[in-house]
C-alpha cells in the first residue's frame, strides 16, 4: 500500500505534467497558426489592419470552443474577439510608404481599379537598383 502510494502520486504527477504540456503545446500552434492566417489576410487585403485582426480572430476561435450550430459557434467567437481587442496589437511592419515608392510601378497601378497602392511581385530582380 505505501509503495501504491509513493508511485502512484509520482506517476500522477508525471501524467498531469505531460497533460499541461500538451495542452501548451496545442495553444502555441495555434497562436502560431492564427498569426500566419492573419498574415495571409493582411498580404491579400492590401494591408487592411481590420482584415488582419479578423483573421487573426476567426483563427483563434477554436481555442475557445465552439460547435456546429451558428448559435454555439457566437459565443467563442465574442470571447475571441474580446481578448484579441484587449490584449492583441496589431502593427504594419512591412511594407513601410517607402517600399511603394521605390518598388512601384506605374503600368501596375494603372491597372488597378480601386486606387490602391501596389508592389509588383515578380521581376523584382530585374529592375533597374535606380
Amino acid at each position: 500500500m505505501v509503495e501504491f502510494v509513493v508511485a502512484g502520486s509520482l506517476i500522477s504527477l508525471m501524467g498531469l505534467a505531460i497533460l499541461q504540456y500538451g495542452m501548451l503545446f496545442f495553444a502555441r500552434n495555434q497562436m502560431n497558426h492564427a498569426a500566419f492566417m492573419a498574415a495571409r489576410a493582411g498580404s491579400m487585403q492590401h494591408a487592411d489592419l481590420a482584415a488582419v485582426r479578423t483573421a487573426y480572430t476567426a483563427a483563434l476561435m477554436p481555442m475557445y470552443g465552439g460547435g456546429t450550430a451558428a448559435a454555439q459557434r457566437s459565443a467563442p467567437a465574442d470571447k475571441a474577439r474580446t481578448d484579441v481587442n484587449a490584449n492583441v496589437r496589431i502593427t504594419l511592419r512591412n511594407p513601410t510608404t517607402e517600399s511603394f515608392a521605390d518598388g512601384k510601378s506605374d503600368a501596375l497601378q494603372s491597372t488597378n481599379p480601386n486606387g490602391k497602392r501596389v508592389i509588383p511581385n515578380s521581376g523584382q530582380s530585374y529592375k533597374t537598383p535606380s
